[in-house]
């Protein structure tokens, strides 16, 4: 069994299970294939899914993969020896699913509370400026009043 295989096999153990934060956006990946027939130097293919990478453009000697400031999503990790081939002749490949979360205030809930609170500030506005109108309305009508019983005062008494 190869090293890719055993990895292939943690990561369908780990394929929901490894969730990071959104601080913890840099990943590092160290890969190795086990082969004691063989003492030629393995080349490698990996690539990242989920990111902005095409697949398997990145060949290398080396066996590890640094992969920094990832934004939050989900993400598949995909690697594989240009050596190791399974019985049908195509190259086994080595997958390990993550998740990098999202800061609070890019949630779901945090955008709901924003526009609720939104939503409540113009609202607030609103009525504080429907009351100031009416205040403004009821001044008139009493002025207006005041104004028509001061002209029937100075009326009556010509009348009498």
């Amino acid at each position: 069994v190869s090293n890719f295989e055993q990895q292939d096999t943690a990561a369908a153990t780990h394929r929901t299970g490894l969730v990071l934060k959104h601080a913890q956006n840099t990943v590092s990946f160290s890969f190795s294939e086990i082969d004691f027939n063989s003492s030629i130097t393995k080349t490698y293919e990996y690539y990242l899914e989920g990111y902005k990478e095409k697949p398997f453009q990145n060949i290398t000697v080396s066996n590890e993969a640094i992969y920094r400031n990832l934004p939050p999503g989900n993400y598949t990790f995909h690697v594989r020896s240009r050596g190791n081939y399974d019985e049908q002749g195509n190259l086994v490949e080595a997958l390990f699913h993550f998740r990098v979360l999202p800061p609070w205030y890019q949630t779901w809930w945090a955008y709901l509370l924003w526009t609720t609170l939104a939503t409540g500030i113009i609202l607030g506005v609103i009525k504080w400026r429907v009351n100031i109108a009416r205040r403004k309305e009821g001044i008139k009508k009493m002025v207006v009043d005041n104004e028509l019983k001061a002209l029937r005062a100075q009326i009556n008494p010509h009348f009498i």
